[in-house]
């Protein structure tokens, strides 16, 4: 089982409405450090297949996000993963 511990890429991040995007460049993080630029941001979240969750980051902790989510809490691991994007902002 291949598990992938650091995202390597070429990235411009998402960081608030204002400042719009950021060039972060050639950079290598965890999922834990990626995920923190979205705290408090409602976010979806891939894991593969039917697993898709949205909702607000509102905890990163020892690999584990916790979602504040429509249906209530969620919690994932940051290993499971595969894609996280900004939500749009309701009209």
């Amino acid at each position: 089982m291949l598990t992938i511990h650091h995202i390597v890429y070429r990235a411009t991040i998402f960081i608030s409405e204002d400042t719009a995007f950021r060039e972060l460049g050639d950079c290598a993080m965890t999922m834990t450090e990626f995920l923190s630029a979205f705290k408090d941001k409602e976010v979806d979240i891939y894991c593969g297949g039917k697993d898709w969750f949205y909702g607000t980051i509102e905890n990163l902790a020892d690999g584990i996000v916790t979602l504040g989510a429509p249906e209530g809490i969620v919690h994932i691991s940051t290993e499971k993963i595969l894609s996280v994007s900004p939500r749009p902002a309701a009209s």
